[in-house]
């Protein structure tokens, strides 16, 4: 087998776990817009911006998170997928009550600079969790320089979303 048939292999590999985790995420997401778009329960006017952390308390919330999810590959990645389907479920009731109070630009101007960054970093974390847990069953797992690249990459995806999350917009 060549270098590019192994690296086609790996590329396919990381598409199909990302997907998984995106479509566990997005599941999320959908069913809690649409329970409360149809129940239509108005919480009242949300607030954005008015809690001031300072980007080393957001950076240590989250990477405690990322973390939790790319070691639970070694527990067959299920705490992983309920945490990347918990962490849609709220953004989608968050979505779904930005629509219902008329505030759903205030919504993407204050998620969207360090929202993209940080579920992105949720996202890969929960592939290298899937990977982990398949190299596991195959009994075939070892550290290798691709999964330690993800796992940097989540980490700065994640400084880069605690720096932008601490600068308010609104």
């Amino acid at each position: 087998m060549g270098v590019q048939n192994i690296s086609s292999k790996c590329a396919t590999t990381f598409v199909h776990n990302f997907l998984a985790v995106f479509l566990t995420y997005l599941v999320g997401c959908t069913v809690s817009l649409l329970l409360s778009l149809v129940l239509n329960v108005s919480l009242g006017m949300m607030t954005f911006g008015n809690v001031n952390y300072h980007w080393w308390q957001v950076f240590f919330h989250n990477i405690i998170i990322v973390l939790v999810i790319m070691f639970s590959g070694f527990l067959m990645s299920i705490p992983s997928f309920l945490l990347i389907f918990i962490n849609g479920f709220i953004f989608g009731a968050v979505l779904g009550q930005s629509i219902i109070s008329n505030q759903l630009l205030e919504l993407v101007i204050s998620t969207l600079p360090h929202g993209i960054p940080e579920i992105t970093s949720f996202l890969i974390a929960g592939e290298i969790s899937l990977s982990i847990s398949k190299k596991i069953v195959r009994k075939n797992f070892q550290v290798t320089s691709s999964l330690l690249t993800k796992a940097v990459i989540c980490i700065l995806l994640i400084l880069l979303a605690s720096i932008l999350e601490s600068v308010r917009v609104i």
